[in-house]
C-alpha cells in the first residue's frame, strides 16, 4: 500500500492525496478479497471530498465518490456531526465469496447512497432488474430492491423477485426503530409459487406438487404483532410410500 499526500498546509485548509494497494489472493479466506484499492481524495475549506474510489471486491468492482464536511472555515470550528453525502456502485459482485456456505450464488450489482449527518445517516439500497441469484438450488430474478435505512427505522420501497421455475415473491413495508414498542407495516405477496421449491428452500424432501399462494399483512409493533390475510393452496398432489407386512 502507498499512501501520498501533498499541500498539507492547515493554513491553508487545504489537503489532497492518494492510496493505493494491491493484496495478495488467498485461498479459503474468510472474509472477500480485495486485490486492488485506489482512492483519490482533497481537503479544501472543511470538506473532505473523495473524487474517486475504485476496488475489486469478490470478482466485481467497486467505485464511489462523495464528500464529508468537517469543520466551518478553520479546525477550530469542527462539527459536532460532519455532514455525509457518499456513493458506493457495485457491479458483478459474486455473492458465493460474500454469503459462506454455498446457499447463495450470482452476480450482483447495487447502488449505496449515504447522505446526512454522519452519527445518523440514511442509507438507501438499490438493485436493478434483471439480476439472476441462486438461492437452495433455485433460480430467481431480481425484479428490483430498493429500501431506506436510518436511525429512525427501515422502509421497503420494493423487493420483488421471481423465480424461474414460478412464482412472484413481494415485500413492501416499514418499521420504525422505537424503543420497546418498534411499530410496522408489511405487506407479503407469494403468488403461484411451486410447492416443491417452497419445500426444498426449507429442506425438506417430499414429493409433492401444486402452487402456493400467500397475502399477509404485518402490523402492530414487535411485542404486540397483528396478521392478517390469507394463505392458499392449488392443484395439490403428494405421493404417500406405505410398507405392507406379508404374513
Amino acid at each position: 500500500m502507498a499512501v501520498n499526500l501533498a499541500g498539507t498546509a492547515w493554513s491553508n485548509r487545504r489537503a489532497s492525496g492518494e492510496i493505493e494497494g494491491q493484496g495478495h489472493r488467498r485461498r479459503k479466506m474468510a472474509s472477500p478479497q480485495v486485490p486492488s484499492f485506489e482512492t483519490r481524495f482533497h481537503l479544501k475549506d472543511g470538506t473532505l471530498q473523495v473524487d474517486s474510489l475504485a476496488a475489486e471486491v469478490a470478482g466485481g468492482t467497486l467505485t464511489g465518490s462523495g464528500t464529508l464536511k468537517l469543520f466551518e472555515k478553520t479546525v477550530h470550528h469542527m462539527l459536532r456531526s460532519p455532514n455525509l453525502e457518499f456513493r458506493l456502485a457495485g457491479t458483478q459482485i459474486d455473492l458465493a465469496s460474500l454469503i459462506i456456505g454455498g446457499l447463495v450464488s450470482g452476480r450482483i450489482a447495487f447502488v449505496v447512497t449515504a447522505s446526512g449527518p454522519l452519527r445518523r445517516p440514511k442509507i438507501r439500497l438499490e438493485m436493478p432488474a434483471g439480476v439472476t441469484a441462486h438461492v437452495w438450488d433455485q433460480s430467481w430474478q431480481l425484479v428490483g430492491i430498493d429500501l431506506e435505512v436510518d436511525q429512525e427505522g427501515v422502509a421497503v420501497r420494493l423487493l420483488q423477485a421471481s423465480s424461474k421455475t414460478g412464482g412472484e415473491i413481494q415485500i413492501e413495508g416499514h418499521m420504525r426503530f422505537v424503543p420497546k414498542a418498534m411499530p410496522m407495516q408489511w405487506h407479503l405477496k407469494v403468488t403461484d409459487l411451486p410447492l416443491a421449491a417452497a419445500l426444498a428452500a426449507a429442506q425438506i424432501d417430499v414429493p409433492v406438487t401444486g402452487q402456493l399462494s400467500v397475502d399477509l399483512r404485518l402490523s402492530g409493533s414487535s411485542k404486540a404483532p397483528l396478521v392478517s390475510g390469507n394463505i392458499g393452496l392449488a392443484g395439490v398432489t403428494a405421493m404417500v410410500w406405505h410398507s405392507v407386512m406379508l404374513p
